[in-house]
């Protein structure tokens, strides 16, 4: 009998943490994909500046322009990211699209308030995205 409520109570704690750990995960789960397409372009070519994308850590987001058939969209990221030397460092990156024949095109990126123009711009590979 001594050893069966040794095992009951042992049982008992044991699903009482098995139920806290699963809690834990649950609010500490990733947050879903964006469905914003424009951010998701956004973030990408933000990345791809990155010395150590996988640094990569979002902050806070703003979308200016997000109503269905805007002509313009603003997107701005304020995220923290490793530069080379492995600091973390708090920046701030803009993306700006316009509604264009059939989609919403790049044309204006804005990092840290320097203006990202020519080659740097194109190697950014921000695709035109079919409006929504």
């Amino acid at each position: 009998m001594k050893y069966f409520a040794i095992a009951f109570i042992a049982v008992i704690f044991t699903s009482i943490f098995v139920l806290e750990v699963s809690e834990y995960k649950q609010r500490n789960a990733p947050l879903p994909k964006e469905e914003n397409p424009q951010f998701a372009e956004c973030e990408a070519g933000l990345k791809a500046l990155l010395k150590s994308p996988s640094s990569y850590e979002l902050i806070e987001k703003s979308i200016i322009g997000e109503a269905v058939g805007s002509e313009v969209r603003y997107i701005y990221i304020d995220y923290d990211a490793h530069n080379g030397y492995g600091t973390p460092l708090r920046s701030k990156f803009q993306c700006n699209f316009a509604l264009k024949n059939s989609g919403y095109e790049l044309t204006r990126v804005i990092s840290d308030g320097k203006e990202i123009k020519g080659d740097q711009l194109f190697n950014l590979k921000i695709r035109m995205i079919a409006s929504r």
